[in-house]
């Protein structure tokens, strides 16, 4: 070990840095029995999935591998960087999904080709061209509004596309408000619970005009969205 011991593992075990350290720091034998745990902390916070990807060593990383990558895409900007950084044995395995969180923001998208390897801006080209001409969430996004499409994004990585794609986007317009309102009172898991069930029954519009009327968290879930999704 470097900075870090086992004698103040308790402490580094409670943040997604602290995490970070182990996995940098211990030894592989010290590392291996917490791995998992250690990983599900990183993945908590984007910036930490991407040191991971590119300070551990392979024998650390490759194991809890899948957890960190699921955390580093809910963030655009920390999977370019990957895209950018990570060693092509990180990078690899995972290439596809990191290229399609990249995909998202549009923003993002002439910097690939300025700072990727070519053969990894390449790979993004052929794979970005692949997901607008298949994928439901991207064949609509060039009809939502830019102001809005970072919402519609993060509601296409946690509901069934189609679903989505079929929605009216008036109807998706008031549940993107309801996203933002959610995420500012802390109860983004709970809108998500709420709106994947009223996606699939059809009935997000009447879901999404309560909470707007009513302007009330509760209404996000719990019986009043009962009342409402019933």
């Amino acid at each position: 070990m470097k900075n870090t011991t086992l004698g103040n593992l308790e402490q580094l075990l409670k943040t997604p840095s602290g995490c970070f350290a182990i996995g940098r720091d211990f030894t592989d034998e010290d590392f291996e029995p917490i791995a998992e745990t250690v990983a599900r902390k990183v993945a908590e916070n984007h910036v930490m999935c991407y040191n991971a990807g590119y300070h551990w060593s392979p024998r650390k990383f490759e194991p809890v591998a899948e957890v960190i990558v699921k955390g580093i895409i809910q963030h655009p900007k920390q999977s370019f960087y990957a895209g950018r950084d990570w060693a092509e044995d990180v990078f690899g395995p995972f290439k596809k999904t990191i290229v399609r969180a990249v995909a998202e923001d549009y923003e993002l998208i002439p910097a690939v080709f300025k700072e990727w390897a070519k053969v990894r801006a390449d790979y993004f080209k052929q794979e970005k061209e692949r997901l607008y001409l298949e994928d439901p969430i991207f064949m609509k996004a060039n009809e939502v509004n830019e102001s809005d499409i970072k919402q519609w994004f993060e509601l296409g990585r946690k509901c069934d596309h189609a679903q989505l794609a079929n929605l009216p986007l008036q109807d998706f317009y008031k549940a993107a408000k309801i996203l933002e309102y959610s995420q500012r009172c802390g109860k983004e898991e709970m809108f998500f619970d709420s709106f994947k069930v009223v996606l699939e029954r059809g009935h997000v519009r009447e879901w999404a005009q309560h909470i707007i009327d009513y302007h009330t968290v509760k209404a996000i879930g719990g019986d009043t969205y009962r009342e409402v999704a019933v």
